[in-house]
C-alpha cells in the first residue's frame, strides 16, 4: 500500500493523517518548551467546549435518559474529543432535568434521587480533574490529587453499574483482562532505537522516520520463543492512551489468525503495563482497510467510522470575505520571499518567545514553506505568522499564529490575495486541524470543505 505521494501527485490518506499528527506533536513540544502542561491546556479547551455546548442545549428541554456511558473516557482524537464532550453535556442535562423536577414536585423517586446524586457528584469531580469548579464557575490551580482521581473512577463505575441495573441491562464484571485464547509464552520485545531502524526498513514506512528520530514514535520488534519474528509495531503515547500507529509482518502473506494474535499481544502488553486507559488505532479508509476491520473487532476493539481532522478544499471554494482583504490592505504583511532568512529568523524568534504555544520548529526551516504564500507581520504592539508548504499536488496550511484577531485577518487576507494571483482556482488545499480556534476559522471560511473517513478502533482497559 502506498502511504506517501501517489503516482498522480495526490496525497495518500495515511500521509494526510501524518500531517495532522506531526503538527499536533509540534504543538505539544512547543507547550513543553514554554512550561505549559499539555494536559492542562487540553483540559481548558475541553472545559470551554463542554460549557459552550451545554449553554446551547440547556434550554432545549429534551427528554434525555441516562445510558451509563456519559463519563466514558475516549482517545484523544477528534471524534474521541467530540464523544467525551457530548457525554459530559448529556450528564449535565440529566442532572438539570432531575433538579428541575425536584424543584417543581418537591420530591423524587428513590431511583431518580440516586441518579441525581451520582450525576451531580461525577460532573463535579470531572470538572475538578480538569481544574475547574463548575459550581463557582472558576478555574482551579494545581494538579488533580490522586484521591480525586480515585474518587472519580469509583463514582463513574458505580454510576455505570447503577444505570445498567435500573435499565435492566447486563452489568459487566469488574475489569479483568479477557481470555484471548493465545499462548504468548516466550514472546519477547526488542525496542529498536533510531540508529538501528535501517535494519528494519522494510517494516518501517519512511514517513515515520522523523518522528521516530524525535522519540515521538516507538518501534518494537516482537519474537516468539524460537526467536522467530512475529511482527514489528510502531506505537505512540497520548494522554494515557496507547496509539497503535503501524503494524508490519515478516511475511506479506501473513494470515488473519497470525495478524489477530500479534495485535492481541500488543493490546495485552499495553493492558498489563497499567499505564493506559486503553488503546486505539486510526485506519484511513483505503483499499485494504476493510480486510483489517474484522481482525480489529475479533480482538475486542470497538470500530466506528468517523470523520478525520483534515479539511480539504480548492481555492475557489474559499468563501469571499472582504473584511480579510481590507485588513490586509491596512497592514504591512511581508511575504517570505520579500525578506532574507536572517530577518525572518529574527521576526519568528520574537513571535516564538511569546507565551502562546506555536506548532512550528525553531529555527524555522524556511525552505520547507512556499515563500510567496507565507507571510510575517511584526510591530511594536503585535505579531503574527502564516505558513504554507507544498506536498505533492496540495498546498498545506501549516500555521496561522497571531497575537490578536486583527493581525490574523490581515495575514489570511494577504495570503488569499497572493494565492488568487498565483494559484489555479482548482488548487487543492489541506488544513490539518489541531486547534479548536483553527477549526472555527476553517468552518467559517470553507463551509463546504470535505473531510475523509477514518475507521477508529478503540479498546478500554
Amino acid at each position: 500500500m502506498n502511504i506517501g505521494i501517489l503516482p498522480d501527485g495526490s496525497l495518500s490518506e495515511r500521509l494526510k493523517g501524518d500531517l495532522y499528527w506531526r503538527k499536533s506533536n509540534l504543538l505539544s513540544r512547543s507547550m513543553a518548551e514554554k512550561g505549559i502542561s499539555v494536559r492542562q491546556y487540553n483540559s481548558e479547551l475541553l472545559v470551554l467546549d463542554i460549557l459552550t455546548k451545554y449553554e446551547e442545549k440547556k434550554f432545549e428541554n429534551a427528554a434525555i435518559e441516562p445510558d451509563g456511558l456519559e463519563f466514558k473516557p475516549y482517545p484523544p482524537t477528534a471524534s474521541g474529543r467530540d464523544a467525551s464532550t457530548s457525554g459530559i453535556v448529556r450528564a449535565m442535562l440529566i442532572r438539570d432535568r432531575y433538579l428541575k423536577k425536584q424543584a417543581v414536585s418537591g420530591s423524587l423517586s428513590k431511583e431518580e434521587s440516586t441518579v441525581l446524586d451520582m450525576t451531580s457528584r461525577a460532573v463535579k469531580l470531572f470538572f475538578h480533574l480538569n481544574r475547574y469548579d463548575v459550581d463557582r464557575g472558576e478555574k482551579i490551580t494545581g494538579d488533580p490529587k490522586r484521591e480525586e482521581i480515585k474518587e472519580y473512577v469509583k463514582t463513574v463505575k458505580e454510576y455505570y453499574k447503577y444505570i445498567c441495573k435500573i435499565s435492566k441491562n447486563e452489568v459487566p464484571e469488574d475489569e479483568k483482562a479477557p481470555e484471548s485464547g493465545y499462548d504468548f509464552d516466550g514472546w519477547k520485545d526488542e525496542n529498536i532505537p533510531y540508529e538501528d531502524v535501517d535494519k528494519f526498513r522494510k517494516f518501517v514506512p519512511e514517513n515515520y522516520l522523523s518522528q521516530i528520530k524525535d522519540g515521538i514514535l516507538t518501534v518494537t520488534a516482537t519474537y516468539d520463543k524460537d526467536k522467530k519474528m512475529k511482527g514489528v509495531s510502531i506505537t505512540a503515547d497520548h494522554e494515557r492512551w496507547l496509539e497503535i500507529v503501524w503494524l508490519s509482518f515478516p511475511d506479506e502473506k501473513t494470515g488473519k489468525d497470525a495478524a489477530e494474535a500479534f495485535l492481541t499481544y500488543i493490546l495485552e502488553r499495553g493492558r498489563s503495563s497499567g499505564n493506559y486507559l486503553g488503546a486505539f488505532m486510526e485506519l484511513h479508509m483505503v483499499d485494504g482497510t476493510e480486510k483489517m476491520l474484522p481482525i480489529l473487532k475479533d480482538t475486542g476493539m470497538d470500530v466506528t467510522i468517523v470523520k478525520n481532522n483534515i479539511y480539504e478544499f480548492t481555492l475557489k471554494e474559499v468563501k469571499k470575505d472582504r473584511t480579510l482583504v481590507m485588513a490586509a490592505d491596512r497592514m504591512l504583511c511581508t511575504p517570505l520571499n520579500g525578506i532574507n532568512d536572517a530577518i525572518a529568523d529574527a521576526m519568528a524568534g520574537g513571535i516564538l518567545e511569546g507565551s502562546k504555544p506555536v506548532p512550528v520548529l525553531y529555527p524555522v526551516p524556511w525552505n520547507n514553506y512556499r515563500k510567496d504564500l507565507s507571510h510575517l507581520f511584526l510591530s511594536d504592539e503585535s505579531a503574527g505568522m502564516i505558513l504554507f508548504s507544498e506536498v505533492g499536488d496540495s498546498i498545506i496550511f501549516d500555521l496561522a499564529y497571531s497575537s490578536n484577531s486583527v493581525v490574523l485577518a490581515g495575514l489570511i487576507g494577504a495570503a488569499l490575495k497572493r494565492a488568487g494571483r498565483t494559484l489555479s482556482p482548482d488548487q487543492k488545499i489541506l488544513v490539518p486541524i489541531v486547534s479548536e480556534e483553527t477549526r472555527a476559522l476553517a468552518s467559517r471560511l470553507i463551509p463546504h470543505a470535505k473531510r475523509g473517513n477514518n475507521a477508529e478502533a478503540c479498546i478500554w482497559y
